[in-house]
C-alpha cells in the first residue's frame, strides 16, 4: 500500500476535456440514431407479420434509446460536474491538510523549543 496519494491535476482536467468531447459525439450519434428511428418508425406493414415485428421491436428499442439517453445524462453529468469536483475537493483536502501539517510542526518546534533544558540529550549507543 502506498502511503502518499498523487493527482496530476493537469492531466485530469485534460482527461475531462477528452471526456466532454467525446460526449458530444455521443450526443451527435443519437441525434442521427433518433433521427433515424423517427424516419422509418412504422415502416412495417400493417399485415400480421408488421404487428409482430413491431410488437417485439418497439418495446425493445424504447428500452434501448432510453437507456442510451441515460447513459449520455450520466456521462454529461460525470463529465461536466463530476469529474471537475472530484478535482476540486481533492485540491482542497491536500491544501488543507497541508494546514494541518504546518501547524502540527509548529506546534512540535514550539514544544521542543520550550523542553530544550528540560530533555536528556540523545544517547549515541542508544542511537545506533
Amino acid at each position: 500500500m502506498t502511503s502518499e496519494t498523487y493527482l496530476d491535476v493537469p492531466g485530469t482536467e485534460n482527461a475531462g476535456r477528452r471526456l466532454s468531447q467525446a460526449v458530444e459525439e455521443f450526443k451527435g450519434s443519437l441525434r442521427s440514431l433518433n433521427y433515424e428511428l423517427e424516419r422509418d418508425h412504422g415502416c412495417w406493414s400493417d399485415d400480421e407479420i408488421g404487428k409482430q415485428f413491431e410488437s417485439s421491436y418497439l418495446d425493445e428499442a424504447n428500452q434501448t434509446r432510453e437507456s442510451l439517453r441515460k447513459l449520455r445524462d450520466s456521462l454529461t453529468e460525470f463529465a461536466d460536474v463530476g469529474l471537475p469536483n472530484v478535482i476540486s475537493n481533492v485540491q482542497e483536502l491536500d491544501s488543507s491538510y497541508g494546514d494541518v501539517m504546518k501547524q502540527y510542526r509548529s506546534q512540535v518546534e514550539e514544544y521542543r523549543s520550550k523542553m530544550t533544558g528540560h530533555m536528556l540529550p540523545p544517547d549515541d549507543e542508544e542511537s545506533s
